[in-house]
């Protein structure tokens, strides 16, 4: 319940409140009319007695005051940001569908959620939060191939696009759970592990893609942090995931690194 509802319900009982406060979290088209909506009496230091003077203009006031429904309802109401909104695109490339991309529409599970069965026929997801990588995916199988020592064939996985922090959007995660492995390919800088972190909290199945060899990826690691707080926020994520081969790149060469480095890898150099 609002805080102006919790007024309304006091002056509704009769009780006394705080009249500044009230003023204060009042519409602002409202609080120039105070008077004019209330008999005012002072009860104490602190709180005053309102009785109702214009009931229409207040029966008006207590229906604008109840939290909109929906995007629909708040944008009548001037600011449709008031309500988050309860479905997300994502982008989807399932193993048996190659490069055919298909959309799911993740819905707040308030509703009837729709088209989140798993729309492949494996179990693991692989979630990209950089377009480039996306949309060139034989060349980014080829670098997880070259930084871990893990098989990656792009046979055995769908794989999601995340687009940034918004790959920790709250209406995926219902999607994440549907399989029994998600790997996340994120920027190697504090961002991404903030990003995996809050994805982390509710999908115990993930797992963060790190090289296995931190000497493969040591000249990819370009990006200057915009300040020393970041970098060593990001040493403290990192080192708290135990991802050692992030602390030792982050120590090393004081930067962080973009996904899209990833596309300039010279595989020969590992073979």
């Amino acid at each position: 319940m609002s805080r102006i509802n919790l007024y309304l319900k006091k002056i509704d009982a009769g009780s006394p409140v705080n009249l500044n406060t009230f003023h204060q979290i009042l519409p602002k088209q409202y609080q120039h009319r105070l008077h004019d909506l209330f008999v005012i009496e002072k009860v104490s230091k602190f709180k005053w007695h309102l009785t109702p003077k214009n009931l229409s203009i207040y029966e008006q006031l207590k229906a604008e005051s109840v939290a909109p429904t929906s995007r629909v309802d708040a944008a009548k109401r001037g600011n449709s940001h008031l309500v988050r909104v309860d479905f997300a695109p994502l982008l989807l490339r399932t193993a048996h569908n190659g490069e055919l991309t298909t959309v799911v529409f993740c819905k707040d599970q308030q509703h009837e959620t729709e088209n989140l069965e798993k729309t492949g026929k494996v179990n693991s997801l692989l979630v990209i939060e950089n377009r480039a990588l996306f949309f060139q995916l034989q060349q980014t199988f080829e670098a997880l191939n070259y930084m871990t020592n893990d098989h990656w064939d792009i046979k055995d996985w769908d794989v999601a696009m995340g687009e940034g922090n918004g790959a920790a959007n709250q209406l995926f995660m219902p999607f994440y759970q549907r399989y029994e492995r998600c790997a996340f390919l994120l920027d190697y800088d504090l961002g991404g592990l903030t990003t995996y972190s809050g994805i982390e909290r509710q999908c115990p199945n993930t797992n963060f893609v790190l090289p296995d060899n931190a000497a493969l990826l040591k000249e990819c690691f370009l990006l200057s942090p915009e300040s020393d707080n970041r970098l060593a926020s990001a040493i403290k994520t990192a080192e708290k995931y135990n991802f050692l081969p992030l602390v030792t790149l982050f120590r090393h060469t004081k930067q962080f690194m973009e996904q899209e480095m990833l596309l300039t890898l010279n595989h020969g150099d590992n073979e």
